[in-house]
C-alpha cells in the first residue's frame, strides 16, 4: 500500500508542478512552425476549427483547435510536403498543401459556408449523427442528447455500432478502441475507462474515430504494423477556457451507492484533469440497457464490483517540450456466483459427459499506474519522443466449487468439491524512446528507436479438493501450495532509413535487434505432516530459464500520391530460442527459425468523404515455453496439462481493411470493416478423456487452420424527415479451432451473423430511439458425436429522454430479451425496464438532483453461451437486480449560456445570434 500511495503522489505532485509550469509557458513557445487565423466570410474569427497537418495516406501528424481569436499555431519540425485541413460544422472543409518549413505565418483562412449542409443542418435543426472525413469518422455529440447525468461512456454507447462491454472496453464498428484523445493529444493512457465513467457528456462536442500510426510511423510515412484506433474527443469551445468539473454522488436501495468528480482545466494546448469515483454498482451509467452487447448474443455483467479510483492527466507545453501524461490508483473488489451447464464432447463409448456445477469467487486488489509522453523538437531537424511508464498490481483471491458430471444415460461419473486462495502482485517498469533526424528538404531521414521494459510478477496459491470417482468407489483428496515466481526482461534497438527516389516514391531500409530473457520459478508444495507445506514435489515442479534472439531486416518501397498509395514490403526474421531447465534432457533445448514476412498496404483517398485502405501483413511467433516445458499441471485435478518440447514456431497471416463514404447532400453515411487471420502451426490442445472418471489429460500440438474471418457494415441516415435517423448493421464472423479428443481431431467452425437497427427522432429537448437487434451462433463440429449447436439472443426496445422548458427530465429505456436453443435452465425471456426523473436548477442548471430506478420489473439475468473444440457450455452469473438510486450532481464552470435544449439563444454548433435559424426551428 505503501508503494501504491508513493505512485499516486508522484501523480500529482507532477499534475501541480506542470500547472505551475503553465505561468510562463505562453513565453516559451518558439517551438511553434505553423500559425495562422480561421475566419468566416465576415472575417469573424472561428472558435474551436479543427486544425490537422496530414501526411501520406491522410494520416493525422498532429492537430489542434483555434483558441477564442480564432488562431492556432501548430509545432511542426519536420521538413516536407503535407496537406493543412481545417474543418468547421456548418463550412466547407478547407484543404491546402503546404511546403515545411514556412517561411512566414499563413495568416487569416477564410472558410466558406457549405450551403447545402447548413440548410440541412440548422434550417432543419438537426445536427448531423455521423460525417466520415477521409479516413475518420466523425460523431456529433449533441445529435445523441445526452441526459444532465450522462457521462462519456453513456453517450459512447448511443453511437452508432458502439459496443462498451463489462469491462468499460469501447467497442465500434467492430473495432476495440485502444486509446482516447483529446485535440490529438492522449488521454488517460491504459485505462480509458478512468476518463469515459467519470467525465460529463455534456462537455463533449464530437468524436472521432480513426486508426493512428505509431510514433515512429509518424515520422517515417512507413507503417510498422503498430497502429492503433483511438477516439479523439473535443470539448464544446466553452470549455476551453478555463476551470470546469462536476461533483456527483448517490444512494439507494440494497445499500448501492455511486459517487465521481472530475475537475478539468483547459487553458488553449494546456490541460489538466482529475477525476475520482467509487461505487458498488459496476460503474453503471444510466442507459442499462446500452451496457448489454448489441448485436450479438448477450454477455451480462460478471459478479458485482465495488470499485475506488484517483487519477490524473496532464497535456503541457513548455517551450520546445511537449509533455503528456497520467498517474492512477484503483482498488476493486468483485464477487461472483455462477451455475453453469457443460457438455464434454467424448467420441469413446458411452457418449459425451454432462457436468453441472456451482461456484462462488471474490477477487480483489490494488493497482497502479504511470505513464508519461514526453515530445522535444530542438529545431526543425530533429525530433525526439520518449515513453516512460510503471504499472503495479497486487490481488487476492478465494473460492469454492462444487460440481457433478454423468453421462447421457444420467448415471453418476464424478463429483469435485474444491476451495482455493491466491495472492498476485506484479511490477512493470520500462522506457521507451524514438529519435528521428531530417537529413534533408526532399524527405531523407534516420530514425533510431529503443525500449528496455522489466516485469516481475509473483503468485502464491493455496487450493484444496475432493474429487469423488462414483465408478471406481473411490475418493482422491488433494491439497497443495503452488509458488510461481517469473521475471522477464526485454529490449528492443531499431534504426530505419527513409529515402526519395524520383517524385513521390520512398524507400525505407529497417533493422531491428531485441532480446528477452524470461526466468520461472515454478514451484508444489504439499503437506509436511503438520500445518505447514514446505515438501516441494519434484515431479509437478519446473524451473526454466529462457532466453530469446530475433532479429529482423525489412525493405520497403512506397508510392505516394495525392488520392492514392500504395507500400510493398518484405522482410527476414531469423530467431534463435533457448530454453534451459533440469526437466529438459541434457538441461537445454534449442529452437531455431527464420521467417520471411511480405506486407501490403493500398490506400485510396478520392475525395475528403470517401476512404479505402487495405493491408496485409505476415508475421511469427514462437510457441510459449510453459506449453514446452514437460512438467505437469494438477491445478484442475479434471483436466492435468503437460508440456510437449516438440512444438514449432507458427506463422499468421493477418488482413484488414475499411470503407467509408459520406454524402453531404445525402446525409448518408457508410461504414465497411473487415479483419481476417489464418494460422499455421498454430498451437492447439490434444486431450484424453477417460469416460469412467471424467478425467482428461492434455498436451499441445501444432495444427494448420486456426483463423477467424469478420465483415462489420454500417449505414447510417435521414429518413422521412431530418429529425429522424435509421441506422442499419450487420456483423458477420467465422471462427475456426481445432482440437483433438482421443487421439480424433475435431474441427469446430462457429458462424455468428448479428443485425442490428435502429431508429431515432431528435427535436429540440425530445430523444426517442426504436432498436432491435440479434444474434445467431452456430457450431459445426466435425466429430460425428459433436452435436452441431444452434442459439438464438435477440432484443427489441425503446429508450429516450425529453427535457421539459422548466429543467425536469424524463429518460426511459425498455427491452424485451429473449434466447432460443438453450437449456431449459438458461432460457430467458426478461422485460427489463429502467426510467429515471432529474431536475436541474440554479443558475445555468448547475445542479441536478435524480432518481434513478433499475430492472423495475426485477428481471435481469446473466446468461452466457459459449461452444468449442472440446465443450459446450451455458452458464448464469449474479447481476445487480432491481434498486432504486437518488443522485445529486453539481457543475461549477459550465459556462454561460450552456442550457439544455439550446434555449439561450444559441444555434446548434453553440454560436450566438442564431443568424442563419429560420422558422422550422
Amino acid at each position: 500500500m505503501k508503494k501504491l500511495i508513493f505512485s499516486l503522489s508522484i501523480a500529482l505532485s507532477l499534475l501541480i508542478l506542470l500547472q505551475l509550469g503553465s505561468s510562463f509557458s505562453a513565453e516559451a513557445q518558439s517551438g511553434k512552425f505553423i500559425s495562422g487565423k480561421v475566419v468566416d466570410n465576415d472575417n469573424s474569427p472561428l472558435v474551436g476549427a479543427n486544425v490537422r497537418i496530414l501526411g501520406p495516406k491522410e494520416k493525422l501528424l498532429v492537430g489542434a483547435t483555434t483558441n477564442g481569436n480564432g488562431e492556432f499555431s501548430l509545432r511542426f519540425a519536420l521538413k516536407g510536403t503535407y496537406t493543412l485541413r481545417i474543418t468547421y460544422v456548418g463550412y466547407k472543409t478547407y484543404e491546402q498543401t503546404i511546403h515545411t518549413p514556412l517561411k512566414k505565418p499563413l495568416g487569416a483562412i477564410k472558410l466558406s459556408s457549405d450551403g447545402e449542409l447548413l440548410s440541412s443542418v440548422v434550417v432543419e435543426g438537426k445536427a448531423l449523427d455521423v460525417q466520415i472525413k477521409g479516413d475518420t469518422l466523425v460523431f456529433n455529440a449533441s445529435a445523441y442528447k445526452p441526459s444532465e447525468t450522462a457521462t462519456l461512456e453513456d453517450l459512447i454507447k448511443r453511437l452508432p455500432g458502439a459496443v462498451v462491454d463489462e469491462n468499460g472496453t469501447i467497442t465500434i464498428n467492430g473495432k476495440k478502441i485502444e486509446k482516447l484523445l483529446v485535440d490529438g493529444k492522449e488521454f488517460f493512457v491504459g485505462d480509458p475507462t478512468v476518463a469515459t465513467k467519470n467525465l460529463p457528456a455534456n462537455a463533449i462536442k464530437s468524436l472521432e474515430m480513426l486508426d493512428r500510426e505509431s510514433d515512429q510511423s509518424r515520422m517515417t510515412g512507413f507503417s510498422d504494423g503498430n497502429e492503433e484506433t483511438v477516439l479523439n474527443l473535443s470539448f464544446k469551445d466553452h470549455y476551453k477556457k478555463g476551470l470546469f468539473g462536476s461533483i456527483y454522488g448517490g444512494y439507494g436501495t440494497k445499500n448501492r451507492y455511486d459517487a465521481k468528480a472530475s475537475i478539468n482545466n483547459i487553458q488553449g494546448a494546456n490541460r489538466q484533469t482529475i477525476v475520482a469515483g467509487s461505487n458498488n454498482t459496476n460503474d453503471r451509467g444510466n442507459s442499462e440497457l446500452e451496457q448489454q452487447r448489441r448485436g450479438r448474443p448477450q454477455r451480462a455483467k460478471e459478479g458485482i464490483t465495488t470499485s475506488i479510483n484517483v487519477a490524473a492527466d496532464i497535456s503541457q507545453e513548455l517551450g520546445k517540450t511537449d509533455i503528456q501524461g497520467n498517474g492512477m490508483y484503483g482498488y476493486s473488489d468483485k464477487n461472483i456466483q455462477r451455475k453453469s451447464k457443460e457438455q464434454l464432447i467424448n467420441n469413446h463409448t458411452g457418449g459425451s459427459l454432462f457436468t453441472e456445477s456451482e461456484s462462488n469467487s471474490r477477487d480483489f486488489g490494488n493497482k497502479a499506474k504511470l505513464y508519461a509522453r514526453i515530445e522535444i523538437k530542438p529545431n526543425s531537424q530533429h525530433s525526439i519522443v520518449l515513453r516512460p511508464q510503471l504499472k503495479y498490481k497486487m490481488r487476492s483471491s478465494y473460492g469454492n466449487e462444487e460440481a457433478e458430471t454423468k453421462d447421457q444415460n444420467q448415471l453418476g461419473i464424478n463429483s469435485l468439491k474444491s476451495f482455493t486462495t491466491g495472492k498476485d502482485q506484479s511490477l512493470q517498469i520500462g522506457v521507451s524512446g524514438d529519435y528521428a533526424i531530417q537529413l534533408n528538404k526532399r524527405g531523407r531521414l534516420l530514425t533510431f528507436r529503443a525500449e528496455a521494459f522489466y516485469n516481475g510478477r509473483e503468485e502464491n496459491a493455496f487450493s484444496q479438493s475432493s474429487l469423488k470417482l462414483i465408478q471406481e468407489n473411490k475418493t482422491e483428496e488433494t491439497r497443495y501450495n503452488l509458488i510461481d515466481k517469473s521475471k522477464i526482461a526485454n529490449t528492443v534497438l531499431q534504426t530505419t532509413w527513409v529515402e526519395p527516389l524520383k517524385r513521390n516514391y520512398y524507400i525505407q531500409a529497417m533493422l531491428q535487434w531485441s532480446y528477452m530473457a524470461r526466468g520461472v520459478e515454478h514451484s508444489f508444495y504439499l503437506p509436511d505432516g503438520g500445518n505447514g507445506y514446505t515438501q516441494r514435489d519434484q515431479k509437478l515442479s519446473g524451473d526454466f530459464t529462457n532466453k530469446l534472439h530475433s532479429v529482423r531486416a525489412s525493405l520497403n518501397f512506397q508510392k505516394r500520391e495525392k488520392i492514392y498509395n500504395i507500400t510493398v514490403g518484405l522482410g527476414l526474421s531469423p530467431n534463435i530460442m533457448n530454453t534451459d531447465s533440469p526437466l529438459i534432457q541434457g538441461g537445454r533445448y534449442t529452437l531455431t527459425q527464420l521467417y520471411f514476412m511480405p506486407s501490403l498496404r493500398i490506400g485510396y483517398n478520392p475525395s475528403s468523404t470517401t476512404s479505402l485502405q487495405a493491408w496485409y501483413n505476415a508475421y511469427g511467433d514462437m510457441p510459449n515455453v510453459e506449453y514446452m516445458i514437460p512438467f505437469s499441471d494438477p491445478s484442475n485435478p479434471l483436466l492435468v496439462k503437460e508440456g510437449n518440447l516438440a512444438l514449432k514456431p507458427s506463422f499468421n497471416h493477418n488482413f484488414r481493411g475499411f470503407f467509408r463514404h459520406f454524402n453531404p447532400k445525402s446525409r448518408v453515411a457508410y461504414n465497411l470493416y473487415f479483419h481476417a487471420r489464418y494460422s499455421q502451426n498454430a498451437v492447439v490442445q490434444k486431450q484424453q478423456l477417460d469416460p469412467s472418471t471424467g478425467k482428461r489429460k492434455a498436451t499441445f500440438v501444432n495444427v494448420d487452420g486456426i483463423g477467424f474471418g469478420g465483415i462489420f457494415a454500417n449505414v447510417t441516415m435521414p429518413i422521412f424527415n431530418p429529425f429522424f435517423s435509421l441506422n442499419i448493421g450487420l456483423m458477420t464472423m467465422h471462427n475456426r479451432s481445432i482440437g483433438f479428443i482421443n487421439e480424433e481431431k475435431n474441427d469446430a467452425n462457429t458462424l455468428q451473423l448479428m443485425p442490428q437497427l435502429s431508429l431515432s427522432f431528435v427535436k429540440g429537448p425530445l430523444y426517442i430511439r426504436i432498436k432491435g437487434d440479434g444474434g445467431v451462433n452456430y457450431t459445426l463440429n466435425s466429430l460425428a458425436v459433436a452435436p452441431n449447436t444452434r442459439v438464438w439472443d435477440y432484443s427489441a426496445g425503446l429508450d429516450g429522454n425529453y427535457t421539459f422548458p422548466f429543467g425536469l427530465t424524463v429518460e426511459t429505456d425498455f427491452a424485451f430479451k429473449g434466447n432460443y436453443g438453450y437449456a431449459d435452465t438458461f432460457k430467458r425471456k426478461d422485460w427489463i425496464w429502467n426510467a429515471s426523473l432529474a431536475y436541474s436548477f440554479l443558475k445555468n442548471k448547475a445542479a441536478t438532483v435524480s432518481l434513478k430506478l433499475y430492472d423495475i420489473l426485477g428481471n435481469e439475468t446473466g446468461i452466457v453461451h459459449n461452444a468449442g473444440a472440446f465443450s459446450i457450455s451455458e452458464s448464469n452469473v449474479n447481476v445487480l437486480g432491481r434498486y432504486f438510486m437518488v443522485h445529486f450532481i453539481y457543475r461549477f464552470g459550465t459556462p454561460q449560456g450552456e442550457g439544455r435544449g439550446n434555449s439561450h439563444g444559441r444555434d446548434p454548433y453553440g454560436r450566438q445570434g442564431g443568424a442563419h435559424r429560420s422558422g422550422r426551428f
